[in-house]
């Protein structure tokens, strides 16, 4: 299973995909939550998170990419970022 995203992953360790099912579209997105996660979050090589540059969003380690992989049982993350 393939998940899709414009930008990155949620910042709460929590989110299933039925959360991300959930969330409100058409709107203009608001400066944090799960919507600005999933539009601006970026990767990053080195394990954890961290601010992100952009000042919205956050960086997001290969380690949180796998633990969001494996508890939403997907195989693989793509960006369209």
């Amino acid at each position: 299973k393939v998940f899709v995203t414009h930008g990155g992953l949620p910042t709460d360790d929590t989110v299933m995909l039925d959360d991300v099912r959930k969330v409100k579209r058409g709107m203009e997105p608001p400066e944090q939550g799960l919507m600005s996660d999933l539009l601006w979050s970026d990767p990053q090589p080195f394990p954890g998170k961290s601010p992100s540059k952009r000042g919205v969003g956050y960086a997001f380690g290969p380690d949180i990419t796998s633990a969001f992989l494996e508890r939403n049982g997907l195989s693989l993350l793509v960006r369209s970022h």
